[in-house]
């Protein structure tokens, strides 16, 4: 059982093997559906994915808030424990959120959003699970 449950995941999926999932359902910007870089509401953008844990990150999980809109310009990094860094866009409404970092073995980073560098808070296994989890599982993969 994971310690957080998450509504809604950006991921990048050229990190996510051969064949890679194809994004669909995005808007005519390109924003929300399935597989995209970019919230509906375009309030959250994963625009770098870096490692932990000897691989690759994969998704950026959190919960949407309907109440945020656009994302500033300013990016904020988030620390790998043991890799290189993501960085991120996201809405002043998300600060004090947690957010995850997914990897491509399932492993997870828990942040709380803040103004800047985001540190990690947790790191491990089944610390969270978000859209694509699910759909693996129910998939049969994990």
């Amino acid at each position: 059982m994971s310690d957080k449950v998450f509504d809604t995941g950006l991921y990048d999926v050229t990190n996510m093997g051969d064949p890679a999932p194809l994004p669909s359902g995005q808007d005519a910007n390109g924003r929300g559906g399935q597989f995209s870089l970019s919230a509906s509401n375009n309030s959250v953008q994963l625009l770098t994915t870096g490692t932990f844990g000897g691989s690759a990150v994969t998704g950026l999980l959190f919960n949407l808030s309907a109440a945020a809109t656009s994302a500033p310009a300013t990016a904020r990094a988030l620390t790998s424990p043991d890799g290189t860094n993501s960085t991120i866009r996201l809405h002043a409404a998300y600060e004090g959120e947690t957010f995850a970092l997914i990897n491509a073995n399932g492993l997870t980073v828990t942040y709380v959003a803040a103004t800047g560098t985001m540190a990690p808070v947790a790191s491990g296994e089944n610390l969270a699970v978000g859209p694509n989890l699910r759909r693996q599982v129910h998939l049969g993969f994990r």
